[in-house]
């Protein structure tokens, strides 16, 4: 082999050890960078669903909703229903992202809102027992506010509510 041809295989083996090597390098970075968006598209989606949460959460009150209504029959079976609306909204949403068992990005997440999925499920129990109750009261003539009354205080002292409405509160602790 002539010398000329020792050097241009040289610089071929160079040139073409360096573009393997950054063509390997373009591959790899690309193969990080699509995990790293991944990452990030999740962790987005996981901050979304938890402000809508938080949001949908505390506009869930049955007393300033409620008890304004109460000598208003119609208005107040109308914002009874609302209310049990808003809770299902919740329930499928919170049922909607533990049925997709995706990864998450803070840990405890996933067992906190399957925790909590149970918790809304018995929340919307109470509420739609709510809803039977204060129909059956609002159905007599005449109308007893006090009974009304009654069945919501027991609603928001119930268990079900505090651990529904306490949500966020745990959820602020969980993120912080």
């Amino acid at each position: 082999m002539k010398i000329q041809e020792k050097i241009i295989y040289g610089y071929t083996l160079a040139i073409g050890i360096a573009l393997l090597g950054s063509g390997m390098g373009i591959l790899v970075g690309n193969y990080h960078q699509q995990k790293a968006l991944q990452v990030q598209q999740n962790t987005y989606r996981e901050r979304k669903l938890l402000s809508t949460l938080q949001i949908d959460v505390l506009y869930n009150r049955p007393v300033k909703q409620l008890t304004p209504l109460i000598s208003k029959p119609s208005a107040f079976r109308q914002e009874s229903l609302n209310l049990i609306e808003r809770v299902d909204k919740i329930q499928s949403l919170l049922h909607q992202y533990n049925q997709s068992k995706q990864t998450s990005s803070l840990e405890g997440l996933p067992a906190l809102l399957q925790g909590y999925e149970l918790t809304v499920s018995m929340f919307s129990k109470r509420a739609k027992k709510l809803s039977e109750d204060a129909d059956i009261v609002l159905s007599q003539d005449p109308l007893d506010e006090q009974k009304l009354e009654n069945l919501l205080k027991e609603l928001i002292k119930s268990k079900e509510f505090v651990q529904f409405i306490e949500f966020p509160d745990r959820l602020e602790f969980r993120l912080s």
